[in-house]
């Protein structure tokens, strides 16, 4: 099935896909004609994840590198490890990045994520140790 530009669009907003994906990226391909494709490439992309929790902890990005904290983020269910808001997590907490290829090659994830499987000479944060202990 072909859908026209606003079929896509309603898709897009029946679906809370603007909630996940750039709005204006996604309703550009809609209007072209080419939803189904993106959304392909979406979910093979959302399907990497392993639901560890590990990108919901907090990170400092000190002098250039990456360091993870001890420190969940408020919206990170400790028991599933999964995002109580993840629809809305971008409004809800602005700071949470987006993991797009180029995100990921910041060096945020661990080194065993599957996001970031075959990134040559990727550099994982390091876990941030205060001295005040």
């Amino acid at each position: 099935m072909v859908l026209d530009s606003v079929q896509n669009e309603k898709y897009i907003r029946s679906e809370g896909l603007l909630s996940t994906l750039n709005p204006d990226f996604l309703l550009f391909f809609a209007s072209q004609g080419m939803i189904g494709k993106i959304m392909r490439k979406h979910n093979s992309w959302e399907n990497r994840c392993r639901r560890c929790g590990r990108c919901c902890y907090e990170k400092i990005d000190f002098a250039g590198e990456i360091y993870f904290t001890d420190q969940p983020c408020e919206f990170l269910d400790p028991v599933t490890r999964l995002c109580r808001v993840y629809e809305i997590r971008h409004s809800a907490k602005p700071d949470c990045s987006p993991l797009t290829p180029r995100q990921v090659s910041r060096g945020l994830l661990p080194k065993d994520c599957p996001y970031v499987a075959g990134v040559e000479d990727y550099k994982e944060p390091q876990l941030w140790e205060d001295d005040d202990s």
